[in-house]
């Protein structure tokens, strides 16, 4: 192989790279504790920009997203990730004790560290609907979240993928000292 061919190789590698990128995958690191257990700060996950390509977004999605115009002077982070509790056309009420969408009590998320109590923050209490072209998104630690429940609806073509599973895990520093590495969680779907 000459240099030429090594130069040519390296090229394509990184369009083929940077494509990947821009436009099929992307790596994002929890920061915070708004989806615990579901996702743990330090969690770096896999995102698919492609999950939304040839459907829509539905109720219990986790999605990435960057957040309206309105709540991002609000927040520190350019991305936030979060479930969708309601989609277009649903209606919403917010209790102490959970989320009821269409009349029926949405479950609680599968790994959600706190149950309830529920805030309810700004939303009104006599329920609303989704509007057109939006989702109503909430983090599974209710409890701890900064969510629609804070800034409202979220538009579709905010969202920027779909998560797949975690790659790398670090736990901050603990009363025992130092952080460490979660093998159990590497590898892990996001559900």
């Amino acid at each position: 192989m000459t240099w030429k061919d090594a130069l040519v190789s390296a090229l394509v590698a990184a369009a083929l790279a940077l494509v990947l990128k821009i436009f099929v995958l992307g790596a994002f690191r929890i920061p915070s504790h708004s989806m615990e257990n579901t996702l743990l700060p330090g969690d770096h996950i896999v995102v698919s920009k492609l999950a939304f390509a040839f459907g829509e977004p539905q109720r219990g999605d986790v999605v990435v997203f960057r957040l309206p115009a309105s709540a991002a002077r609000e927040s520190t982070t350019p991305l936030l990730i979060k479930r969708i509790v309601g989609i277009a056309g649903d209606s919403i009420h917010l209790t102490p004790t959970g989320i009821q969408v269409n009349g029926r009590r949405l479950p609680d998320p599968p790994m959600a560290a706190v149950m309830n109590p529920l805030l309810v923050l700004e939303a009104p209490l006599d329920g609303f609907v989704v509007p057109k072209d939006m989702v109503y998104v909430v983090g599974d630690n209710r409890a701890n979240s900064y969510d629609s429940r804070s800034w409202g609806f979220l538009p579709t073509d905010h969202i920027e993928g779909q998560p797949m599973f975690i790659y790398w895990s670090w736990a901050d520093a603990d009363s025992l000292g130092s952080g460490h590495p979660r093998f159990d969680r590497m590898f892990s779907i996001v559900k």
